[in-house]
């Protein structure tokens, strides 16, 4: 009779055990599709506590959103915690919002540091500006230097700013030079232009290509930048 008992308890946690390891994520965002919240939650909890990111991040994402759950941001960083140490860049990242929004800025600056590690461009892009604006040259080109090698156009101007300009961080015309050249081969208008205004009374054909390209992506004055060398180009040659 004992063993029938025990026979029957193990069939019963084997079962217990099938239907959980049954559940997915997959599960969970179909019952999300159909408003059935209650559901989503408990599927994300079990696979949650069993350490699968993604469901931990998505449970973050209700808390935070209010999505069959009363709103809570305290809630929403211990799950995206969980996440952000399963290596999901996005929870570290919105962690580190999190943070920033209840005015913890040193949990705020750690998150999104750890986040950049896991190559989230935004993270990268955000500590670069704030090392910028506290004159931080350094730690600002390393972290813009991040997000440009993710192909950020616009840490890839800003670090050749950096360059460039020589205020908070040692000018280096060459390093300027090649960063702008990568920014304006990803669109960022203003790298082009930049490029012209250094080649203007050194080649001036180069200096018009570089503005006919940051022209092309609707850059004001490059336009007139270039019209005006047109113009003097025409003037030569009568």
């Amino acid at each position: 009779m004992i063993k029938i008992l025990i026979a029957a308890l193990l069939a019963l946690n084997l079962n217990a055990a099938v239907k959980v390891q049954k559940e997915s994520v997959k599960d969970g965002l179909k019952m999300q599709e159909i408003k059935n919240y209650k559901e989503a939650r408990k599927i994300y909890s079990n696979l949650c506590r069993q350490r699968n990111a993604k469901a931990c991040f998505l449970l973050a994402l209700m808390h935070e959103n209010a999505q069959g759950v009363k709103k809570s941001d305290k809630e929403a960083r211990v799950h995206y915690e969980k996440a952000c140490k399963g290596r999901i860049s996005s929870a570290c990242f919105n962690l580190a919002l999190n943070y920033e929004r209840n005015k913890f800025h040193k949990e705020a600056d750690l998150a999104f540091y750890r986040a950049c590690s896991l190559r989230h461009v935004n993270s990268c892009q955000i500590l670069g500006s704030r090392y910028k604006a506290k004159k931080k040259g350094a730690m600002a080109a390393e972290f813009y230097s991040k997000a440009c090698e993710l192909g950020d156009s616009y840490s890839c101007l800003e670090l050749a700013r950096l360059y460039d300009e020589g205020q908070i961080l040692r000018q280096n015309v060459k390093l300027s030079m090649s960063t702008y050249s990568k920014a304006c081969s990803l669109k960022q208008a203003e790298a082009c232009f930049n490029l012209g205004q250094h080649q203007e009374g050194r080649d001036e054909n180069l200096a018009k290509r570089y503005y006919g390209k940051a022209c092309d992506i609707g850059h004001t004055r490059a336009c007139e930048a270039y019209k005006r060398l047109n113009e003097n180009s025409a003037f030569e040659v009568y």
